[in-house]
């Protein structure tokens, strides 16, 4: 009775641990699960979308969507900028942009991609544009090592972004990205990457910079797209400055001259303001008059 006893207690002492591990790690891999689809729909995440057969069998696999109060014209432009010391990732830029702040606008002379260009994404590494359509998609691409970190031996990844129209003023951004990475198992972190909860992590990981990217990009996107309920406060102390100067210059009160404000000011970011529909690249958050 006693060894018995003594026996079961041992075997409880030593199965604790491991229960606990074995808890955490399915508990790290449904989260992964779950943060590896934040956003999209079940219809978005069931379907098939480009790149898909560029990473048949990827280690890490996510879809994750978000609205937006702009239509998907006023948001390809914060695409197609994007990359390393360009205009950045509109993410945690102390990581992934030398500690160089994303852009706040829009960059004309970085309003070209073509396929085969290539965006970087690091000293010496980066991705291939594989598709182009403009205003709707943007497929990146790579397939080569990364230069610089040890553990990674190969990485295929594809990373797509599609905007889906909902209506004259609203869109639905979607990002898919299928990553396989063959691991250089003579380092720790390759051999911690290549398991279950290795990969786990690598997508909490890329959940962390992906939702602050994303959402980077919708609030750029809606604060430049925004209408102007009326002449904006700022605008009213211009005007307000600007009679007060015509007054004093005149040698009297002002009582008739007002500042006009344009119309495009309060009008809301339209199609027929876009870049591609105007055969140039101009910041014009409103549409025209």
């Amino acid at each position: 009775m006693g060894g018995a006893a003594s026996a079961s207690a041992s075997d409880g002492y030593s199965t604790g641990p491991c229960i606990a591990a074995a808890g955490a790690v399915t508990g790290a891999v449904l989260f992964a699960r779950r943060v590896n689809r934040w956003g999209a729909t079940a219809e978005e995440l069931s379907r098939p979308l480009p790149g898909d057969d560029q990473v048949p069998d990827p280690l890490v696999a996510s879809t994750r969507a978000v609205s937006i109060r702009a239509p998907a014209g006023a948001v390809w432009p914060w695409l197609v900028q994007m990359g390393w010391r360009r205009a950045g990732w509109y993410s945690y830029d102390r990581i992934d942009n030398d500690r160089i702040p994303s852009a706040d606008r829009i960059m004309p002379e970085l309003q070209e991609l073509r396929p085969g260009d290539f965006v970087p994404e690091g000293p010496g590494v980066g991705w291939t544009v594989t598709t182009v359509e403009p205003g709707h998609l943007l497929l990146l691409t790579t397939h080569d090592p990364m230069r610089g970190v040890s553990w990674v031996l190969r990485r295929d990844s594809s990373w797509l972004f599609q905007l889906d129209d909902l209506d004259a003023g609203h869109c639905r951004l979607i990002e898919r990205a299928r990553t396989a990475i063959i691991t250089n198992n003579d380092t720790v972190t390759g051999k911690l990457i290549s398991t279950p909860p290795g990969a786990a992590a690598l997508s909490l990981g890329d959940f962390v910079m992906a939702h602050r990217h994303m959402q980077g990009i919708r609030r750029r996107a809606e604060a430049q797209c925004a209408p102007l309920p009326g002449p904006a406060r700022g605008l009213r102390r211009y005007d307000g400055a600007l009679r007060a100067a015509a007054a004093a210059a005149a040698g009297g009160p002002l009582h008739h001259t007002r500042l006009q404000i344009p119309r495009r000011l309060t009008r809301p970011c339209r199609r027929s303001a876009l870049p591609w529909n105007r055969g140039q690249v101009e910041r014009r958050p409103y549409g025209p008059e």
